[in-house]
Formats: structure tokens, sequence, C-alpha cells
């Protein structure tokens, strides 16, 4: 299962890096404002075959981490991470959504970028994601970060 998460994540990167960049989105201060999105959940034990924990949910599905595919990368002051979602279309269907964050210190203060959002397409939906985002992405983040040892990493 790790191999197949691992090539998956390959993958996506491999389109996601084909696909134009949409430039950054500060998401530090994002928090829920009560439009329609993703709700993000925390403090949940509710999994996903029993591997994936749940980490939002939005009228329409339930979303959950592959811890196994949260990576970090910290280079030059700047922490990139990557992370896969799992999500359920109207019909049953299960998807996947690749995240892309970068974050750094800015006069002492933890700066997050959403950096990208690609869907399983390869097509990048970042600006979607954040019209919608209710603070899921920045609760994202730190859960990924914690699943993949970046929060250790960071001071």
């Amino acid at each position: 299962m790790r191999l197949i998460s691992c090539l998956i994540a390959a993958w996506l990167l491999l389109c996601a890096n084909l696909c134009i960049a949409s430039g950054s989105n500060d998401i530090t201060m994002k928090d829920q404002h009560g439009k329609k999105g993703i709700i993000p959940i925390t403090d949940q034990t509710e999994t996903l075959g029993g591997v994936y924990p749940l980490v939002g949910i939005d009228h329409t599905s339930p979303y959950y981490l592959d811890t196994d595919s949260c990576v970090y990368d910290i280079s030059g002051g700047t922490a990139t991470l990557e992370c896969i979602i799992y999500g359920f279309s109207a019909d049953g269907e299960i998807y996947m959504l690749t995240h892309v964050f970068d974050t750094y210190k800015l006069d002492g203060k933890r700066i997050i970028i959403l950096k990208k959002v690609i869907a399983q397409t390869g097509h990048d939906i970042t600006q979607n994601r954040l019209k919608w985002d209710n603070g899921f992405a920045k609760q994202l983040f730190w859960k990924a970060a914690e699943y993949s040892g970046l929060a250790v990493d960071l001071n």
C-alpha cells in the first residue's frame, strides 16, 4: 500500500509540474468564515479503512488524509510540504487531491502558503479551493506537518 501511495504521489507531482502555477496564497490567518466549503475536523477518531484519519467534511463528502503521502523538504529557510487527501464524489467514487504548501518565518511569525491543489486529473484547482476554504487548508497543513514530522522541525 505504501508503494502504491508513493507511486501515486510521484505521478501527481509530475502532473502538478506540468500545470501552470497559480502563485502564492497566504492562508496563515484563514479561519472558518461560514461559507460553504470543507469544514476542518479536529480531534476526530473516524478513519477510512482504519488507516486514513478524517480531516474535513463538506455537504457532499468526508475528506481523509493519506498519512503515508505526507512528505516535506526544508531548503533555504522554507519548508515545502505535500500530502494527498481522499474525498468522495456525489456518486460515491473516491478521488484524490494533492495539496502543496510552503511555510517560513517572517518577523517571528509562521507564514503558511497554499501553493497548489492538484486534482487527480492533473488540473490545478487551487483558486476554487481557496474560494471556498473554510479554514480547512490551514488545519490540513498542521495535520500533515504532524504526520510527516515537519512539525517537530519547525521552530
